[in-house]
């Protein structure tokens, strides 16, 4: 049966993919978590629409990421490019390493952005209704892509509180700010990026020592530096509708896998500085609740990379 046609009403809200972005700096920070709240909130999206499947995603490692990427430019391919141009985009996320089983047994490791705000609508309605990403509005300091690491923050429309009396406004979210020390964990990232990967390279085809690795952060900078060097990133998404007639229910559910394909990679290095955490109360995105992250956290395993990358399409994993 063939698919229906998408109507495209007003063009370019959603842009076609496959998707270029172009000239990202990305600065991603490892914040250590509560490994079982993490794999909660996981089960959140992925349990219920994978019930009597053979497949399933497992956190497997006491970090998650948080990431500040700044994009010059996204299109599409360059054809579409040369009518409609494209669109710049910042987005600040959570990023979740997970190991995907199928029938029992682990096959790879997959990157779930459980939370992602931008600066851009259109990156909100392209992300969501192609992908699934769990796209927000927010609003960043630097709002413009910085030379190198700087401190770095987050507000977003969100609830403050529950509360009769509560109203959506734009609330900050958290910071990322340097506290004046070196970070201790810098000199172990530089000898990563200089490729000392034995670990990952001894036993990349062992699944069950590729995951007790990565529950230390050696073996979780190992396999990310990995994932670059070799130019792919496996993603993972919930892709959901909410239905018109009972928005309690979805009239559309889908998981959905796809990889970044890195085109060029100019620059990987440790940022030398260490970082402070700091969050603020909000009801709508609860970090600390959400992930067992703990306020004011010291971060010193951190990256800064330059890169391009393409998204291809996507491929619906379950139901088939």
């Amino acid at each position: 049966m063939t698919a229906p046609r998408y109507i495209n009403h007003i063009s370019p809200i959603i842009f076609s993919g496959p998707y270029r972005l172009q000239d990202t700096k990305l600065f991603l920070f490892a914040v250590e978590a509560d490994q079982k709240k993490v794999q909660a909130s996981v089960d959140s999206f992925f349990l219920e629409v994978l019930e009597g499947s053979n497949i399933s995603y497992k956190a497997f490692t006491s970090h998650v990421a948080l990431g500040a990427a700044y994009m010059d430019a996204i299109s599409t391919d360059p054809f579409t490019q040369t009518i409609f141009g494209g669109f710049p985009e910042t987005d600040y996320a959570v990023w979740i390493p997970l190991l995907k089983y199928v029938n029992g047994w682990p096959v790879g490791i997959y990157w779930f952005m459980s939370v992602v705000l931008v600066d851009n609508p259109l990156a909100i309605v392209t992300g969501r209704e192609v992908y699934g990403f769990q796209k927000n509005q927010g609003q960043f300091a630097p709002p413009d892509k910085p030379d190198g690491p700087v401190n770095f923050s987050a507000s977003a429309w969100s609830l403050e509180t529950y509360s009769p009396t509560s109203r959506v406004k734009l609330f900050p979210l958290f910071e990322l700010i340097k506290t004046g020390q070196p970070a201790k964990r810098a000199g172990l990232l530089n000898k990563i990026i200089k490729g000392t990967e034995e670990l990952v390279g001894l036993i990349e085809d062992d699944w069950t020592r590729v995951a007790e690795s990565m529950a230390n952060m050696s073996g979780f900078a190992q396999y990310f530096h990995r994932n670059l060097k070799a130019g792919v990133v496996p993603m993972v998404f919930l892709k959901q509708f909410r239905s018109a007639t009972n928005p309690q229910e979805a009239c559309c559910r889908a998981v959905i896998e796809t990889s970044f394909t890195i085109t060029e990679l100019t620059k990987v290095a440790a940022i030398e500085d260490e970082y402070q955490f700091n969050y603020s109360t909000n009801a709508t995105y609860d970090f600390l609740e959400d992930y067992g992250v703990t306020n004011h956290n010291l971060l010193d395993l951190n990256f800064e990379i330059d890169m391009s990358f393409n998204l291809p399409n996507g491929v619906q994993i379950y139901p088939k």
